[in-house]
Formats: C-alpha cells, sequence, structure tokens
C-alpha cells in the first residue's frame, strides 16, 4: 500500500471490513490477491483499491446487485454484496427517523414540514401522529402501522443517463404498492411514458402531482381514484384527456398547464367541486359550453373564450 493512499485506504477498507464481516487483514489479503476490487453497502459501490479503478463512487438504482459492467466499464473482478446492517430501535416516542433501521412498537411525532429520506428500514405495529412527509422509502416494510395524519411522498424517476446521480429514485411499480400515501408528488425526467398502471391501488391520494412524465394520454385508471381533490399534470405532453377525468368527483384543482391539448372531454362538467382548471400552455381551441359555463369554475388560459 502506497503512502499517498495510506490514510484514506485505511477507512475504505475498515468500513469495507465491517460491512462484508471480515477482518481487516483478511480483507487486504483478499485485496492483494485480486479477489476483491469494491464492496456493495446497498446503495454504493466503494472501490477499496483506487491503483486499479478510475471511479471511486457509483450510483446504481436498484438494490440487488450487479457487476459494475453496468457503470460502463468492464472490470471482471469479484464483487461482494451486502445490505447495511439494520440497527434496532427500542419502543417509546420518537421526534426523528432513519434509514437502515428496524422500528418496533414506536410512536413517531415527525416535523410536518420537513421530508425524511428513509431506505432499508422496518416499522413494525408503529404509529405516526400528524401529517408525515417521506422522500424514498425503497426497501421499506410497514406492519401494522397506524397514521393519523396524511402521509407525503416524493419520489424521483430518472432514465438511464441520470442513473449515477444521487437522487431519491424509487421503482415506480413500488410506490404503487405503498397504499397508505395520501399524497404523491412524482419529479419525472423519462424517455419514454411514465408507467401509470397500477396506480389505482392507491386508493387514499387526495393529491397527485406528476411532472416531466412524458405522459400523452391521461391514463383511464385516474377516473379510479375516486378521493383526488388535486390533480397536477403539468408540463408532461399531454395531447388527449379522456372522458374519464369525470368520475374524479371530489376534484377541485385541474392543473394541465403546459401541455398539447386542443380539446377538452364534455365530462369535465360532470366535476361539481372543481373551482380551478388551468390550461395555461395548451393550444386550446375550445373549450365546450358545459364546463365553460359551471359555477364557479376559474379557467386559466391565454385566450378569453
Amino acid at each position: 500500500m502506497s503512502e499517498e493512499y495510506s490514510e484514506e485506504m485505511h477507512c475504505m477498507f475498515k468500513e469495507a471490513a465491517e460491512y462484508l464481516e471480515i477482518s481487516l487483514e483478511d480483507l487486504q489479503k483478499l485485496v492483494a490477491e485480486g479477489e476483491i476490487r469494491a464492496f456493495y453497502n446497498g446503495n454504493v459501490y466503494h472501490c477499496v483499491d483506487p491503483s486499479t479503478v478510475v471511479i471511486e463512487k457509483v450510483m446504481f438504482r436498484r438494490s440487488d446487485v450487479r457487476y459494475v459492467s453496468e457503470a460502463g466499464e468492464t472490470w471482471p473482478y469479484t464483487i461482494y454484496s451486502k445490505r447495511p446492517k439494520r440497527y434496532s430501535a427500542k419502543r417509546g416516542q420518537k421526534q426523528t427517523v432513519a434509514a437502515h433501521a428496524a422500528y418496533s412498537g414506536c410512536t413517531f411525532y415527525l416535523d410536518e414540514n420537513r421530508y425524511y429520506d428513509v431506505q432499508n428500514t422496518s416499522f413494525n405495529n408503529c404509529s405516526f401522529r400528524g401529517n408525515v412527509k417521506f422522500r424514498g422509502l425503497y426497501c421499506c416494510e410497514f406492519y401494522n402501522c397506524g397514521f393519523n395524519g396524511k402521509v407525503s411522498l416524493y419520489a424521483v424517476q430518472h432514465y438511464r443517463h441520470f442513473a449515477h446521480e444521487e437522487q431519491s429514485y424509487i421503482p415506480i411499480d413500488y410506490v404503487y404498492n405503498l397504499s397508505f400515501i395520501d399524497v404523491l408528488e412524482i419529479e419525472a425526467c423519462v424517455e419514454e411514458e411514465l408507467q401509470m398502471d397500477g396506480i389505482e391501488k392507491l386508493q387514499k391520494l387526495s393529491v397527485l402531482r406528476i411532472k416531466g412524465g412524458n405522459i400523452r394520454v391521461m391514463p383511464s385508471n385516474i377516473g379510479e381514484l375516486q378521493k383526488l381533490s388535486v390533480l397536477d399534470f403539468s408540463n408532461n405532453h399531454l395531447f388527449e384527456l379522456g372522458p374519464e377525468i369525470g368520475k374524479c368527483h371530489n376534484l377541485s384543482v385541474l392543473d394541465l398547464s403546459n401541455n398539447y391539448l386542443e380539446d377538452l372531454p364534455v365530462e369535465l362538467h360532470q366535476l361539481s367541486k372543481l373551482s380551478l382548471l388551468n390550461l395555461i400552455g395548451n393550444p386550446i381551441k375550445k373549450i365546450p359550453n358545459k364546463v365553460a359555463n359551471m359555477k364557479g369554475l376559474s379557467i386559466l388560459h391565454e385566450k378569453p373564450f
């Protein structure tokens, strides 16, 4: 080991040995023999031999292990994989929540104005008091948990060019199985249209915001979200709004700004609670009379109708 890397390498080796549950001496021997060039801690591949690799950290989107060739390099070396250990939290009241933890019988009183980054954490028979905001939740488990306030989730969806950025990426099919969510915000930057199959499982949703999802047609399953009061599909590629939108009877705010809509379905007039319809940035040609004459509805658009 060269003097240049001695202090830095000692820290790397020590952290790697803890994750791999082997001694520091055994790890140094394996690296010297070329058996280990990196280790995986659940989110990041850490290089433990700077003299033989170019990239020090490579972010991956999935929790399962893949060879480092996914990063654009061909490294035919063995990669040992181990998720971070979860530390156990005793029963009692908590004012914060951490990643890589196991909570049992805890009552959480969290800051309602803060987003909590949580991954690889389990909650068993826990109670959350007040509103809760999460950013993350990937590989989290909830067993027999109660929420007496609204649960918000901020999720990031990026295509592969952004896979190495330190973003709160969550697979979209995983998000759609978090049935306790009340508010879902998806910040997307995808080449293909964002997958919407399965969103109908989020029956508690009252607020849904999806931006940058490259969505071209409003999915019909949106009509199954009966509790929606706010729907924001701004900054997508919508050119068609289907009649199913008329089934969202509790909708009060519909933001369709900055899309490609030319026409609107007459079924919008069935939304008796609708108070705001944002159409700014759309080449709207005509609004149906039944929609334009709805009582209490404010329509935002560049052109008067």
